[in-house]
């Protein structure tokens, strides 16, 4: 067999594995001071999407920067990407959505992200805004200017952490949402996602 055909096969079996597993989502039980967040899942990754009380969402995506910022997306990009560290990129994307009910904002964040699927959930204020906060800093603070490589209007800079395969685009998304005050159960690596009802057994 050929060396590239050995590599597609390897990528496929592992594509394969990953889509066996689920990771759920089991948003907190009670929240004091609620606020809406969304999850989009596109593919292989799934985007946080978090309200700024101006009337925008800031949609955030972590990932490997010539495969998701530079669109170097060919399976043989895959493995130095997963295999030994590499450049990362912190991705946002804003949309305006002025005073619209969260029930109609959960689809047009996902036809605006290319989603297959979608959830909205609540969380507490505090810890929405104190992790947007955090993730705009970085944003504004990266040591390059963003690049918005295509018309869409995700605009993408370097994030301090390298991308390697224990910090991938799924284990910095089950961070945040960790930080959100989320239960995650199932596999780190899994991009297939299941929100729960709040509260549920993990």
């Amino acid at each position: 067999m050929h060396r590239e055909s050995q590599r597609s096969v390897t990528a496929l079996l592992i594509a394969l594995l990953l889509s066996a597993c689920t990771t759920r989502v089991i948003p907190p039980r009670t929240v004091a001071d609620p606020v809406t967040v969304y999850l989009v899942e596109s593919g292989w990754h799934a985007t946080v999407c978090l309200p700024e009380g101006d009337g925008h969402v800031s949609c955030w995506d972590y990932g490997e920067w010539a495969y998701f910022a530079k669109g170097q997306d060919s399976c043989l990009r895959a493995f130095p990407a997963a295999f030994w560290p590499t450049r990362a990129t912190l991705a946002r994307c804003r949309f305006l959505v002025g005073s619209a009910p969260d029930a109609a904002v959960q689809p047009l964040l996902e036809r605006w992200l290319d989603g297959e699927r979608s959830w909205r959930f609540s969380v507490e204020r505090a810890r929405c805004e104190r992790l947007q906060q955090e993730l705009a800093t970085l944003f504004v603070q990266a040591p390059d200017e963003p690049i918005q490589p295509t018309e869409h209007p995700t605009e993408f800079v370097t994030h301090p952490q390298s991308y390697h395969l224990f910090s991938t685009c799924n284990h910095m998304t089950k961070r945040w949402l960790r930080r959100l005050g989320c239960g995650i159960a199932g596999p780190y690596w899994c991009w297939d996602y299941a929100v729960e009802p709040a509260g549920a057994e993990r």
